[in-house]
């Protein structure tokens, strides 16, 4: 878990433009290649049961990206350190994923716990001062949205 790293970007020191939507580019170009048309498909699959779709927002930019002194590198361990517990093995994230924003479509909002907040909060110290609200906010929609509770802890 030690060579495992998130990267968190601070896209806000960048230009506009700098980075964009990969499936803005795919829909520009797959009627030029099978491949990207394969990709689209699979992106903008429904799932079988779940409301959601399998993509997951990935954004792509041009060239070599500076990223020295916009970003903050941490490893899985640190994380796990934290309270960020791991799935068990197998577990299809792609299918997690896609059942994790059913939550989105239903009319009541789920209850969040202490738990899910302190673990949140406490991964988000890992990261410089700039990126912690920022960061605060996504952890505690998953843990408020997506229940990823099951998978955080506090020490």
């Amino acid at each position: 878990m030690d060579t495992i790293y998130l990267y968190v970007v601070d896209t806000a020191a960048f230009l506009k433009g700098v980075f964009v939507r990969a499936m803005d580019l795919v829909r520009i170009f797959h009627s030029s290649d099978t491949d990207l048309r394969n990709f689209e498909g699979l992106r903008t699959k429904k799932h079988r049961e779940l409301t959601g779709s399998y993509y997951f927002g990935e954004y792509l930019s041009q060239g070599a990206l500076k990223i020295e002194g916009s970003c903050r590198i941490i490893s899985a361990q640190a994380m796990i350190d934290h309270g960020l517990l791991l799935p068990p093995k197998g577990t299809p994230w792609a299918e997690k994923v896609v059942s994790m924003r059913d939550i989105f479509y239903l009319k009541e909002s789920p209850d969040i716990t202490e738990t899910g907040i302190c673990a949140a909060l406490d991964i988000v110290e890992l990261f410089k001062r700039t990126l912690r609200l920022p960061l605060a906010a996504n952890l505690l929609e998953l843990v408020l949205v997506a229940n990823v509770e099951q998978y955080m802890l506090t020490f």
